[in-house]
Order: structure tokens, then sequence, then C-alpha cells
């Protein structure tokens, strides 16, 4: 009998390159201080007094919520 030729085949796989982190933790960070601050009650009357508009209608959508915090801060600006 003949020897067998063992099937090699042409295609190889050469090892890739790393996989890379899903998110870069300083891109992170930088996204997490621009998240947008939340002023107290107090300051958003001051702001609506100034003729902010951009404060009186933060505070009508904190009135229109129903989560109990914010039902609390709305009873302190209608209060004001």
């Amino acid at each position: 009998m003949a020897a067998t030729k063992k099937n090699t085949s042409a295609l190889r796989e050469k090892q890739g390159v790393l996989k890379p982190e899903t998110l870069n933790p300083e891109v992170v960070k930088h996204f997490k201080n621009l998240k947008k601050k939340t002023q107290s009650a107090q300051e958003l009357v001051a702001e609506i007094l100034n003729h902010n508009q951009t404060a009186l209608s933060e505070a009508i959508t904190i009135t229109e919520r129903t989560a109990p915090k914010h039902q609390q801060k709305a009873r302190e600006i209608i209060a004001a």
C-alpha cells in the first residue's frame, strides 16, 4: 500500500490583533463630567425670576414628574 498523504489546508489562520476595550476610561470620565448638574429648587426659582426660559421649562417638567423626589422639589418650587 502506498503511504497516504496528509491533507493540509492552504488556509492558515494568523494570530490577530488584541481586542480593544469596549470603552476608553478617559472618554467615560469626560462624558460623566459633561452630565448636567441638577439645580436646587431655590436656584431654579432665582433663575425663573431672572427670566431664564430654560429654568422655567425645567421647573415645569419637574412639576409634571411623578417620582416622589421630584414631587418634593416641585412643591418647593411652587411654594417659592
